[in-house]
């Protein structure tokens, strides 16, 4: 989720809730919910209220993407020109192996239906309630 959009969500759920709080509660609710890599950096930085901690969080957060973008590997140039073939001892091309995702390496990505989705949507929204909208105003 982008801090945009976590910032629409975070004002969203606090009008929902209708909360009373004070801007300093807000404010530390809102860092907390921060990806730890823009937590840290919002934290060591100073600002007066709820409006500069949302725009320190977009600034880092775009200053990361650059940062990765920066880290990517360039495409290179380069081709393979070669019209050499690999031949096996029987003089026929090698074929490439193919690889089922059952035998292969490492966590499988896994496929969630919208019915599951939306559930799980809930089921977190419900949570965020609780958590913060119980006894805080």
């Amino acid at each position: 989720m982008s801090v945009e959009d976590y910032i629409k969500e975070f004002e969203r759920l606090g009008l929902t809730c209708d909360l009373q709080e004070k801007e300093a509660y807000k404010i530390a609710r809102f860092v907390k919910g921060l990806t730890k890599e823009i937590n840290r950096k919002v934290e060591v930085t100073h600002y007066a209220t709820f409006s500069d901690v949302c725009k320190l969080a977009l600034k880092y957060e775009s200053q990361l993407k650059e940062e990765r973008e920066k880290e990517k590997p360039k495409n290179s140039s380069f081709k393979n020109t070669s019209k050499f073939t690999p031949f096996n001892s029987k003089g026929s091309t090698f074929q490439s192996k193919t690889f089922s995702p059952s035998s292969s390496k490492g966590k499988e990505k896994q496929v969630v239906s919208p019915s599951e989705l939306s559930t799980r949507r809930k089921m977190l929204q419900v949570s965020w309630e609780r958590t913060y909208c119980i006894g805080m105003s």
